[in-house]
């Protein structure tokens, strides 16, 4: 059989991982390097769109306050205003894909005690680093007054965490439970985020997620 030089390159790319793509490992654990970012979640909503009917794809579609996702400018930063349902449903669909590149692997939101963890962990090896970063978002928002402000990520980014203790408190796999800091109200004290629960009912501005990633 003989393949396209693209077909090549995703065998000898996704045959066999060391990591889930888009992950670090943390303590055994494989977890995002960074927020699921707008320009994630409209490959999800691109890809879905033509395979619904519309009223089940709106259902897919970021809460209306939401107007800034799918503008070029905002592509790395956060999605938000998404509810824990579609959250669930975008690491169904991630999952699925990835696997389809032969990598038996399923994406899923972290749990409040994952979270916790893979936070303490951060917090030992990386504080003067968080603590810089803190204090650059600190110096943004005070510029920018009563505006919130999301954080962008890199489109390649290094083997590090990004943004775990700003930016966005994470909603995690109990519905109803976020944790950490996010930009609208961020403490003062960087381990304050490892005892931070987040109570939501709906979608908010201050809400996202990043998931974690297990070997099947």
């Amino acid at each position: 059989m003989i393949y396209s030089l693209l077909t090549l390159i995703n065998i000898l790319t996704f045959s066999a991982p060391d990591l889930p793509p888009g992950t670090i490992e943390i303590n055994g654990k494989f977890v995002d390097k960074m927020e699921v970012r707008n320009i994630d979640y409209r490959e999800f909503l691109t890809h879905m769109k033509p395979r619904m009917e519309a009223e089940e794809y709106i259902m897919l579609v970021p809460d209306s306050t939401n107007f800034w996702y799918d503008k070029s400018i905002n592509k790395y930063k956060p999605i938000v205003n998404i509810s824990w349902e579609q959250a669930m449903l975008y690491c169904e669909w991630r999952s699925a894909m990835v696997q389809r590149k032969n990598i038996n692997v399923t994406y899923r939101l972290m749990t409040p005690e994952e979270w916790v963890e893979v936070g303490e962990y951060l917090f030992r090896k990386d504080e003067a680093k968080i603590n810089e970063e803190r204090s650059k978002t600190t110096k943004i928002i005070d510029r920018k007054g009563e505006s919130y402000y999301y954080l962008s990520s890199i489109s390649k980014p290094l083997d590090r965490v990004y943004h775990y203790f700003d930016n966005v408190s994470e909603m995690t796999l109990t519905k109803g439970v976020a944790m950490g800091d996010n930009n609208l109200d961020l403490s003062k004290e960087l381990d304050s985020n490892l005892s931070r629960i987040i109570n939501y009912r709906v979608p908010n501005a201050f809400l996202g997620f990043r998931c974690i990633a297990e070997f099947n």
